[in-house]
């Protein structure tokens, strides 16, 4: 459960029902639309809620998820993007008003809070940021509710580029939906900035401050990492920990860098075998 006693699956409908809502405000008054929406949740198979659809054609009662949809076939949800906006595109082009090179291009949002049970994604996610447009490829968020660190990898792959990969607490859900509304509207991708894993932003600083020897820096850096996943006991916190060993043991301070191995070690032991083993372990 998150916020409010609500499960995952209703604070995802309530929250996508309300992007719809505002969508279909913004476009009250005119005869045509400015948005065509494509929807559809998946596990073991994709089920489609819209494709390329009006606002006002979106049946709301049907904007209903469960969290009873099974595994997880990524793949399967990918090829289905790909054809719902293909078909989206085909519609908007045949409109004699449309300026494609005026507008932005097609935003995918891809959500997940599970490992993927499916086939690889890599063929079918390339093929979806490679659809044709005036103004560039298709710009594709990747969003993971709560992954595993190791399951979270893949969303790297699926997204346009790793910076629009991120991994939310479920008590985000919510804001971050609201925040894609946003994106929609705007254009902006930043909206989704605030959403970046504080952990991996950290970590990305001490590891250039290591690179560069800014010994103080990287300490920082990497203490705050360790700040933010303190009492998480996964792969981010054995890093974590072997980073700060690295650092101490780059400075020759092997005995301030000895605990900080010896605690990453007894976090692997309890995850047991994995091949998520932080460098320079050894």
């Amino acid at each position: 459960l998150v916020d409010g006693g609500k499960s995952k699956a209703q604070v995802a409908t309530e929250s996508i029902q309300d992007m719809v809502i505002t969508t279909q405000a913004n476009t009250q008054g005119s005869k045509g639309f400015r948005f065509l929406l494509n929807i559809a949740k998946f596990g073991d198979g994709v089920r489609p809620i819209a494709e390329a659809q009006a606002p006002g054609e979106v049946d709301l009662d049907q904007l209903v998820f469960h969290g009873d949809s099974g595994w997880t076939n990524m793949a399967a949800a990918i090829d289905w993007a790909v054809g719902a906006v293909e078909k989206a595109l085909e519609i908007c082009r045949a409109q004699p008003v449309y300026d494609e090179a005026a507008s932005p291009p097609p935003l995918v949002v891809f959500l997940s809070d599970g490992e993927n049970t499916g086939p690889e994604v890599a063929e079918g996610a390339q093929k979806l940021r490679s659809i044709p447009f005036s103004d560039g490829a298709v710009s594709v968020i990747a969003c993971g509710i709560g992954m595993k660190a190791e399951h979270f990898a893949i969303l790297k792959a699926v997204a346009s580029n790793p910076e629009l990969a991120v991994n939310i607490k479920p008590s985000r859900l919510a804001e971050f939906i609201a925040a894609v509304g946003a994106t929609m509207m705007h254009g902006d991708k930043n909206q989704m900035a605030v959403f970046k894993d504080e952990w991996d932003g950290h970590m990305a600083l001490g590891r250039a401050a290591l690179r560069e020897r800014r010994w103080a820096d990287a300490e920082t850096a990497f203490t705050t990492a360790l700040n933010r996943v303190q009492g998480a006991g996964d792969h981010r916190l054995a890093s974590t920990l072997t980073y700060l060993a690295l650092l101490h043991t780059a400075q020759g301070d092997w005995a301030t860098g000895l605990p900080f191995v010896k605690q990453s070690l007894a976090v692997l032991a309890n995850l047991g075998p994995s091949t998520e083993l932080a460098p320079g372990l050894e």
